[in-house]
Parts: C-alpha cells; structure tokens; sequence
C-alpha cells in the first residue's frame, strides 16, 4: 500500500524522541506487529531515500510510529506538521508470531528497538496471553515509551547501562536468571544486544524471533541493501525478514 496519509500528531516525548500519529484505517487493519512503514520524510529529493520505521502501536483508525532524531531524515520527520500527508508505503516485512502454544512470550527491547515489541504486546494480551518485557536503555535520560507499556498491562524490568534507574546492566543480565524452555523470547535493538540474546536463548534451549534494524534502500527486496548473514546465506531484512529466527542468523 502506498498512499498519502495525514498526519494527526507528531508529538515530541523528550529529548530525542517522538511519537508520530498517522490516520488511516486501511493502514491500521492491514498492519501486523514487526512490520514496518517506508516513509518519504521529505517532500523534496533531499533526503532521496525513504526512512523506515517499526509500527509501534495501531487503534481502529490510526498507526503510531516511535522514532529517535538521529540524523537528516528524522530531523525533517520531527519538523513535520499536524494536518500535512506524508507518503507512506507499507505495512512491509514479515511479522512475530502470535500463536503460542504453552509459552510465556518475553518481550526484550533495547533503546529505540522497543518499538515493534509494544504491537506484539498488546497483541499477545488481545489473544489471552501474559507477556512480560526487559527492557534497555544506556542512560535514565534515555529510557522512552515504558508507560505505554505499562498502560498497556505488561509487566516491565528496565535496565540501565550505567545503573542510574532500573537494574545496572544489561538486558541478559536480567533476563540469566529466570530464562528457560517454557518462554520464547521477542526482540529487538542493537546488533550486539540481539547477538548476546540470542547466545543465551540457545544455551537455555529458549525459542527466541529477532527483529533486525538496517539500512533500507528500495524497502521491498531489490537494491540488496539491508542484508544480514545467515545460516542460509545473506538474507534481505526488509523483504525476508526483519523477524528472523535467532538460530538462523549469524553473528559475526
């Protein structure tokens, strides 16, 4: 699908963050959690590429979009106005299961990587689950969104690279003490986070999907930009992926 979607909100939370709300029921209905929007932040040629962006949340009439200012295009995408369109081609990519048979569902995010994992969450309660999340940040001043998951009835630990709120740590050293084959584990972050998640889940026997964030190019599976090495080979994150089973994927 793509279309031009007004924009109801884009809101500033702190810092770095924002939370873009975009109205559309078409987008809403079709949207699964771990897909993603490719989105044109720009109405001219500068930037050229389109940005992609997990889908963090949908309502009957709306997707939101949890992004972090990191460089040209989200800094164009904050400036954006309540009223505007902004293209959007999407929901792509694959998505988290959501049938569980007897598995608890732990959702492990770090930083802006917690994004697609509140979709799923609320997903997962809608379908008579539990699911409980670990979630990362470097710094207090970075922690972003843990209320919506709290809103949203999901028990949360946050960790905190250098201690200064949560758990000091890192999110498997929350998840080491408790992780075992009765979970299956969701998750999404930094390549070095998803790489420790997935050693721990292979030594507990634990199932584990991994949402993979790259560069994306085309966003549909052509210009092969956004590969990641895999058991198989290289495997295209916006058209194979970005959920991947964690035993497929090789990390360095």
């Amino acid at each position: 699908m793509v279309a031009e979607i007004p924009i109801l909100n884009n809101i500033h939370i702190h810092g770095r963050f924002h939370k873009l709300v975009l109205g559309s029921p078409e987008l809403a209905l079709l949207s699964k959690p771990g897909q993603f929007l490719h989105l044109q932040v720009a109405d001219s040629i500068q930037p050229l590429l389109r940005r992609p962006f997990s889908i963090y949340k949908t309502t009957k009439t709306s997707v939101e979009i949890l992004y972090e200012v990191i460089g040209l295009g989200t800094e164009i995408l904050s400036k954006r106005k309540a009223g505007e369109l902004i293209n959007s081609h999407g929901p792509l990519g694959n998505s988290f299961s959501e049938s569980l048979t007897n598995k608890k569902p732990l959702l492990v995010g770090g930083g802006i990587g917690i994004a697609p994992l509140l979709f799923l969450g609320e997903r997962l309660i809608a379908g008579g689950l539990e699911p409980e999340a670990i979630l990362g940040f470097r710094t207090v001043d970075d922690i972003v969104g843990t209320e919506d998951f709290e809103q949203a009835g999901i028990k949360c630990q946050i960790t905190t690279n250098d201690g200064s709120y949560g758990l000091k740590g890192f999110v498997t050293d929350a998840m080491d003490s408790f992780l075992d084959s009765d979970h299956k584990v969701f998750c999404c972050g930094p390549v070095p986070m998803l790489a420790a998640i997935s050693d721990l889940s292979s030594q507990r026997g634990t199932e584990c999907e991994v949402s993979i964030h790259n560069f994306m190019g085309c966003g549909f599976g052509a210009c092969l930009g956004c590969v990641f090495p895999t058991e198989d080979g290289y495997k295209r994150v916006c058209k194979d992926g970005p959920v991947f089973d964690s035993k497929n994927l090789v990390f360095g």
